[in-house]
């Protein structure tokens, strides 16, 4: 009869236990979802906004860099009511396309973008843009006796941020036996003064100090030599970074823009200059 009672006390226990674990998650829950949830439902727990670290922010754009040239315009104002130079077109559009492929001669595939605005500063951006990418382009056609194959893509992004353009040019170039090399062009323009934007515009737009950019790029310049120095270790033939260079001084920035969330690129193409597929972003 005792063991009876023992066993019946057992169950007894096992079963409170059960029901004071449920009641503790089920308040558990309740506070989450009070606490968490933007309308007090368990459905849109999920939906909370978090915000990630700055530094966390930045290192997602730049492995998305690579993805943003869509031959396209993406802009935080409405468009339609900037005058353009030719309705038939948007503000920005694919003025000279190319995709063709010759045999043991070449392989392009060209999108060359155009400003639709009427201003003599865009017209002498334009003509800039053709000199670069579009010569390029009828020069490697045109070539009366091709020596090897060569790889010519060229494409494009567009932001608008208020009152600020920025036209950003992408091309890659495989010459014959040459290192394939990584060359961009950056165009910054502001709408309504009709003149291009210097980079000390924009960073005092952004309240970004001289000693604050440079800093900035020597430690990211600095860790690119690091990385390089293990590669160099490992075996590997790497682009070499100098970090006492003119062109990493705050008052020499060439290559910079703005997207449409007010995030501030500078980038080092080094290939605009080197046979290299190199690339380094610094981005505020």
């Amino acid at each position: 009869m005792k063991e009876k009672n023992t066993s019946e006390d057992k169950k007894r226990i096992i079963i409170f236990t059960i029901i004071v674990i449920v009641c503790v998650l089920a308040i558990v829950e309740a506070v989450y979802v009070y606490i968490f949830s933007p309308d007090g439902t368990i459905e849109n727990v999920g939906n909370i906004n978090v915000v990630a670290p700055e530094e966390d922010k930045t290192e997602i754009l730049k492995e998305q860099f690579n993805t943003i040239f869509k031959n396209d315009l993406t802009s935080n104002i409405d468009t339609t009511q900037i005058p353009k130079k030719d309705n038939k077109y948007n503000l920005i559009y694919t003025d000279y396309e190319k995709v063709e492929r010759v045999t043991d001669e070449y392989e392009l595939d060209v999108q060359i973008p155009h400003i639709n605005i009427d201003t003599s500063e865009v017209s002498n951006i334009n003509n800039e843009i053709d000199k670069m990418f579009k010569v390029k382009a009828e020069s490697i056609i045109n070539e009366e006796e091709p020596t090897g194959n060569t790889v010519y893509n060229v494409k494009y992004k567009a932001y608008i941020n208020n009152d600020i353009l920025s036209l950003i040019i992408e091309c890659t170039l495989k010459e014959k036996e040459a290192t394939q090399r990584i060359i961009i062009k950056t165009y910054t323009y502001n709408l309504k003064t009709e003149k291009r934007v210097t980079f000390d515009e924009i960073a005092k737009m952004k309240n970004i100090t001289k000693k604050e950019v440079e800093d900035k790029i020597k430690q990211e310049i600095d860790s690119q030599i690091l990385m390089e120095q293990s590669l160099k270790e490992a075996g590997y033939t790497v682009f070499n970074r100098y970090p006492d260079s003119e062109m990493y001084k705050y008052d020499n920035i060439s290559s910079y823009f703005l997207d449409n969330e007010n995030n501030l690129y500078v980038v080092f193409a080094y290939g605009n200059t080197n046979n290299t597929s190199e690339v380094d972003l610094v981005i505020f």
